[in-house]
């Protein structure tokens, strides 16, 4: 009895260690950036952060650019078209085991991290504000509620 409570708690402990390990594991990889250009034109982008900044080149058209960073700060990206305009994005935090997405429009520069969804921006998302009073009274006169 004792003998096989002690392997079902040798089991348990090697899956949570294994699991452990496979989460713990991405933290010790250097930040990595992507930086993906949806226009129909060339980009030139710097990437900068702290004292440091690093020229990605043009980028093409509907295409990226995949680059890692030993350190821990905040990074910014600036870009400049061929007609001469040029954009900044707003700083992301980064540290290890982070991966950064920046893309690129005919107009504005959107970062991300990767694991926030693309389709769903929270400063883009319309606010929706509900009237609670207004619903109670409907209710109350006989009217719009179910």
């Amino acid at each position: 009895m004792i003998r096989r409570t002690f392997n079902i708690l040798t089991v348990a402990f090697a899956i949570f260690f294994g699991v452990l390990v496979i989460l713990a594991v991405p933290s010790f990889f250097d930040p990595a950036f992507e930086v993906v250009n949806t226009t129909t034109q060339p980009v030139f982008v710097v990437a900068e952060w702290r004292n440091e900044e690093k020229e990605l080149g043009n980028i093409a058209p509907m295409s990226s650019y995949e680059f890692s960073v030993n350190d821990e700060a905040a990074m910014k990206f600036r870009a400049r078209y061929p007609r001469g305009a040029e954009t900044e994005s707003e700083p992301i935090y980064f540290t290890s085991g982070v991966q950064v997405i920046a893309t690129i429009t005919s107009d504005a520069i959107k970062v991300r991290y990767d694991h926030e969804s693309a389709t769903y921006d929270m400063f883009d998302a319309p606010s929706v504000r509900i009237d609670v009073v207004s619903i109670f009274h409907s209710k109350s006169q006989g009217g719009g509620g179910q």
